[in-house]
Order: structure tokens, then C-alpha cells, then sequence
């Protein structure tokens, strides 16, 4: 048996395609953020998060996430790191995430780790970017027995919509998750070194404005 995994967030947080209109990436110091400072996600009503396996083609689907952080606030900011994400979960122990055949499964962010958040272009009301740091842990069990793993990385399909406070992760074309540490007799044909993407829409609970003209 093999599982999807990688992770939460989030942030983090949550999927919609990189904008077509979007402008080329933009140089640092360009960007201005009003409305900042410690914001908190959680997964948009009626949506799921779905962490996917792409070497096995097999998911986890999360109906509950949640992610914490806080985003710069000011003019001429960088857009590298204009946010970050400080705690990251996908599944609760009284909610927790379904994989293939019955296995249950968490995911949160490893201790000691930060998750950036870049901007790297801005078109209308939305700005397209990346997560990098990514590190998570992601705990579980099938009929087979325990499976816990470590997966990390980034994820470069990022938008988030100062119109609607949504911070959004698309799957990326070309992974760049990894699966690694992993460990216990339940965790079936999947390997270190499979790939994941992370698919979410994560509401934030204030809406920083964040522009780049």
C-alpha cells in the first residue's frame, strides 16, 4: 500500500493556478504590504486539502487545516520573505486526514522550522509566488502498521488575493517535495525520494493588501 504526503500549510496554505496575466517577476524593493503583521489561515469552507503522491499517483485528503504567520508591513519591501509561516497543520487528532485504503494520517510543521513566503509578480488584485522552506512531519497509521516520514522542499504555485484574503497553493507541474526519514512497517510501496504536491485554499483571518506596481 502506498501514501500521498507531503504538507500543510500551511500555510500554508491553499490552490488556485499560477495567473496567466501575470506580470515577469518583479525586482525586490518594489513591494508595499499595508495591513500586516500575525495573520492566522484556515482551510476554506467547503474545500479540501489534498497532499499528493505523485511517484504513487495516491492522495490524502484533509477536510481540516489550519497555519499561522505573520506578513511584513510597509513600503519598499522585498519580496523575498514578505511573510512567513511559523506553524502549519493538515489533520487533527479527532479529524484526521484519509488515504488510501482506511490509513489515517497528520501532518505538521517540523519544530524549528520557518516556511517564506516570496512574491514574485502581481497582476490586478493578485500576487503570484512561492513557498520555500517547506519541512513537515507527517504521522500515520494503515492496517499495515505506524508510517511516519519527513517531506520538504517548496511549492512554486502561489497566489494569494487581496480581494478575498485567500492564500492559495496549486499543484506544481514539476514537484518539488520530497519524501525522506521514513519509517514503520505501515507505510507500503512508498519510498525516500518520492515526490509530492500540495493542493489548498487557505482563508486568512485579516486581508493585507499587498501591491507591486
Amino acid at each position: 500500500m502506498r501514501k500521498s504526503s507531503v504538507s500543510t500549510l500551511i500555510v500554508l496554505a491553499a490552490a488556485v493556478s499560477v495567473v496567466s496575466s501575470a506580470t515577469p517577476a518583479l525586482a525586490d524593493g518594489t513591494w508595499s504590504v499595508t495591513g500586516g503583521g500575525p495573520i492566522t489561515g484556515s482551510l476554506k469552507p467547503g474545500t479540501n486539502a489534498v497532499l499528493r503522491n505523485t511517484t504513487t499517483g495516491q492522495n490524502i485528503t484533509c477536510s481540516v487545516a489550519t497555519s499561522d504567520g505573520s506578513v511584513s508591513d510597509g513600503t519598499g519591501l522585498s519580496g523575498t520573505g514578505i511573510g512567513s509561516i511559523t506553524a502549519a497543520t493538515f489533520g487533527t487528532s479527532s479529524s484526521k486526514c484519509n488515504g488510501p485504503l482506511f490509513s489515517k494520517f497528520t501532518t505538521t510543521l517540523k519544530p524549528g522550522t520557518t516556511w517564506s513566503l516570496n512574491a514574485v509578480s502581481y497582476s490586478g488584485s493578485v500576487t503570484t509566488g512561492t513557498i520555500t522552506g517547506v519541512d513537515t512531519l507527517v504521522t500515520g497509521s494503515s492496517f499495515l502498521g505506524a508510517c511516519n516520514m519527513e517531506v520538504s522542499g517548496e511549492v512554486d504555485s502561489v497566489t494569494y488575493d487581496n480581494s478575498t484574503g485567500e492564500l492559495a497553493i496549486s499543484p506544481d507541474a514539476v514537484p518539488n517535495l520530497t519524501v525522506s526519514n521514513l519509517s514503520g512497517s505501515g507505510c507500503g510501496f512508498i519510498k525516500n525520494g518520492d515526490k509530492s504536491t500540495m493542493n489548498a485554499t487557505f482563508v486568512l483571518s485579516s486581508t493585507p493588501q499587498i501591491t507591486s506596481p
